[in-house]
């Protein structure tokens, strides 16, 4: 009986659940710049994928969780660590995306936390990004932060810097397309794919 329970309890744990998947790519000190992060703010329960790209001048980041022999790309090395989590025993509520070339800023709080909330209150909203902050070398003005008060901001696409996707939902639209390789135009398409279904995505202007 404890055995049956233990099991129904660890299921509830993680049926909100993130996974978490940052590419390394002889950036280590980026990526455990991203990784404390999360783990010294974050409080909503979440798995780390810290996938090594096949990094051939610097050492893999110690705190890496796959390792991939031979540089594979950004897309098909977050789509290496998605495979990663499959093999996993309970499914996660949603994938969070991480770039080492960001960071978060010292008053971004608990990303993961705010992120997963408009997924949580919103059933038709499938994906959020945090907002960049004013200064960022980026033609994607939308994703910029406003200075406005909202919480969320709706927006027509997102990238992947640090995004958060329904997991469900994404693994219904085939996740990345793994043929674009350098990650230019999966942003786009997983955009267009969410407004010809007429679901939303948002940006967390909470989170920069």
């Amino acid at each position: 009986m404890w055995e049956r329970d233990l099991v129904k309890n660890l299921l509830n744990w993680n049926t909100k659940k993130v996974a978490v998947f940052l590419v390394n790519y002889n950036m280590p000190e980026r990526a455990d710049q991203l990784f404390n992060y999360l783990k010294e703010n974050e409080t909503w329960p979440y798995d780390m994928y810290l996938i090594d790209n096949g990094s051939d001048i610097k050492n893999p980041s110690k705190n890496t969780t796959v390792f991939i022999p031979k540089n594979v790309q950004t897309t098909r090395g977050w789509l290496n660590g998605l495979q990663a989590s499959d093999k996993k025993l309970y499914t996660y509520f949603a994938y969070m995306f991480l770039i080492t070339s960001a960071e978060f800023t010292k008053n971004s709080g608990k990303p993961i936390s705010s992120m997963v909330q408009k997924l949580l209150e919103d059933k038709n909203a499938v994906g959020v990004h945090a907002s960049l902050t004013k200064d960022s070398t980026t033609c994607w003005d939308h994703l910029k932060n406003r200075g406005s008060f909202q919480h969320f901001r709706q927006t027509f696409m997102i990238d992947n810097i640090c995004s958060m996707y329904r997991a469900d939902w994404f693994n219904s639209i085939g996740r990345f397309d793994k043929n674009l390789i350098y990650a230019w135009g999966i942003d786009v398409e997983t955009g267009y794919i969410a407004r010809q279904q007429k679901r939303t995505l948002w940006v967390d202007e909470s989170i920069q």
